[in-house]
């Protein structure tokens, strides 16, 4: 009698259960009886991908994506820690799912990466003052992509992706079988912002910030800019082009360029908060281009043209309408006067104020003003390989690359920091390469405002900081050339939030130093000379980059007002209008 009666209780019980429409478990009880098997994890994904793949049922989607990627985090976390020692990190030894490894849309194949960290699991504040993340369908994580033991160092290794990190989402995919199981996929998130599950579209989780700052720390990189700048030779392995995300022959490059003691970590906040925008992150893929500042800035300058070169001649092409072809560049400091000499049209201009007997050279072909300088050097041939570099740094034609430009906080004119005492003194702190070393010291020999009686003082005379100096003939010599008139510029300067432009400074170059009146747009913000830390200076730079797709035809081909709103863990929140031009 006890039993029967338990047994009406217990169906009294369940009968109203049974009744109601199917909703995915907590969870939370579900880990606090038992820890489920690999085979429940996924059947229970299962239950709650049904529940997402049906418009229905919307009201319990929350409940069911919760469970969902309990789920996938749980057998991702497994999958690490079984295979933690073997070349496959993600492994499924129950045999509850598969991999994909096969290409499926932009998918990326597991066995790229040496290990996927999951998001959650990596500190961002180190590098970054916000973090950009987007709720969703999946578990970002940040794919360390295995590195080629075999192949020969290069400058530009990075471009080829050895090493680098890429920003993932992985999903549990019941639509999309392998071998009659669900299959784990790796989808790049820079490049997908949705999912199809059943018949409805799901918005992909993300972490936009998480392999960003895992980048910088890999790269370590963060201190190269008081190395570089005070002890160049030391710092000259960091010269060249770096970039976290595979190459993408889709998307527009944006190439950065830091300044003096800096690093191209300076850009990891502006990078972070331009990728809150799907329009940009679409889009554009970012570069940096890294160099001991330390070294005078036009060396650093012919440096950036021969990583360039080795990109454009490997993925290069003719078409005009090709991304790769519409190229911005973005230099601060110091890396604006590098992009300044290399997008400026006739470089060798500056040749007017640094060698004896080139008047009106900017006036003169590229063959013309070779010829000159050919009469003008000595012809020994002890000499032959340090005038071929002379050439090199100041005769060459701009990149057709290179559609547009913005300077941050760039000394045009010079920085009277450079002849300040401070400045004295970093000067002497420097020590240039010796192989520099002797190219610009025969460079000062033939120069007509560097020439100098004393050879011990050529060295700190040709500093980067030296450089900067408003009567250095470098500055004065920058003033005789300019870039192209088809490519529109576009300046950043800060005030120091005093409001007092056109007698503004950002504590290192005043208004008058940084201010074009051939820019096409001038932006001030509230900000010292670090500009691009700044969060009016995102926003500003997030409009010139749209203004861009626009003036070259591109259509947005997803509307940021239909993705997932961007969470901003700061405090307070950072707050980009989400409004979308025309």
């Amino acid at each position: 009698m006890k039993h029967l009666l338990s047994i009406v209780l217990l169906a009294s019980t369940l009968l109203p259960l049974s009744c109601s429409p199917p909703y995915a478990p907590d969870t939370r009880e579900i880990y606090n009886s038992r820890e489920p098997s690999d085979i429940d994890q996924v059947a229970l994904a299962k239950k709650a991908w049904d529940i997402l793949g049906n418009p229905s049922r919307k009201k319990e989607w929350p409940g069911a994506l919760n469970q969902y990627n309990h789920a996938v985090f749980t057998l991702l976390e497994r999958g690490r820690k079984l295979n933690e020692h073997s070349g496959d990190r993600i492994q499924a030894p129950s045999g509850a799912f598969a991999v994909e490894t096969s290409a499926l849309g932009n998918d990326r194949d597991y066995r790229t990466y040496e290990d996927v960290i999951p998001c959650s699991k990596i500190q961002t504040s180190f590098h970054l003052e916000e973090r950009v993340t987007v709720e969703g369908l999946g578990i970002p994580l940040a794919g360390i992509v295995k590195r080629n033991k075999n192949a020969v160092k290069r400058q530009n290794e990075s471009l080829k992706d050895s090493g680098n990190i890429h920003t993932l989402t992985a999903i549990l995919d019941f639509d999309h079988p392998v071998n009659g199981k669900p299959a784990m996929r790796f989808i790049p998130r820079l490049l997908e912002d949705s999912v199809n599950v059943g018949s409805t579209q799901q918005a992909l989780a993300a972490d936009f910030s998480a392999p960003i700052s895992l980048f910088w720390d890999r790269e370590d990189i963060s201190n190269a800019g008081i190395l570089g700048a005070f002890r160049p030779k030391k710092a000259v392995n960091y010269m060249g082009l770096y970039f976290s995300e595979p190459y993408s022959p889709k998307k527009i490059p944006v190439l950065f360029t830091h300044g003096l003691m800096s690093s191209p970590a300076t850009f990891a906040n502006i990078t972070n908060r331009l990728l809150a925008d799907p329009v940009i992150r679409h889009n554009y893929q970012f570069w940096f281009f890294g160099y001991p500042s330390g070294i005078p800035w036009a060396k650093s300058a012919q440096a950036q043209r021969d990583a360039l070169q080795y990109i454009f001649d490997e993925y290069g092409t003719p078409d005009r309408n090709s991304p790769i072809n519409k190229m911005l560049m973005i230099g601060h400091s110091m890396g604006g006067l590098i992009t300044r000499m290399n997008n400026s049209e006739h470089p060798w201009g500056m040749l007017e104020k640094l060698i004896k007997g080139m008047n009106n050279a900017r006036s003169l072909t590229y063959d013309q003003v070779t010829a000159r300088l050919e009469e003008l050097l000595p012809s020994s041939q002890a000499d032959l390989e340090h005038d071929k570099k002379l050439r090199e740094s100041f005769i060459f034609n701009p990149p057709q690359q290179t559609s547009r430009i913005v300077f941050m906080a760039t000394p045009h004119r010079g920085s009277r920091f450079a002849d300040s005492w401070v400045g004295r003194i970093g000067q002497k702190l420097i020590t240039l390469p010796e192989a520099i070393l002797l190219e610009v010291v025969r460079t000062g020999t033939l120069s007509n405002n560097m020439l100098l009686l004393n050879p011990m003082k050529i060295e700190e005379e040709l500093t980067s900081i030296r450089q900067l100096s408003p009567s250095s003939p470098f500055i004065t010599g920058i003033q005789e050339i300019r870039p192209s008139d088809r490519i529109p510029v576009h300046s950043i300067i800060g005030d120091r939030g005093r409001n007092n432009t056109p007698n503004s400074s950002d504590g290192i170059v005043a208004y008058y130093s940084s201010h074009l009146d051939w820019a096409q747009s001038e932006k001030i913000v509230p900000a010292g000379h670090s500009v691009q830390e700044c969060i009016p200076a995102a926003l500003e730079l997030r409009r010139i980059l749209r203004l861009h797709l626009q003036d070259n035809n591109i259509p947005f081909t997803r509307q940021d007002f239909t993705a997932k709103p961007v969470l901003w863990q700061s405090n307070p929140p950072m707050k980009l209008p989400r409004t979308v031009t025309h």
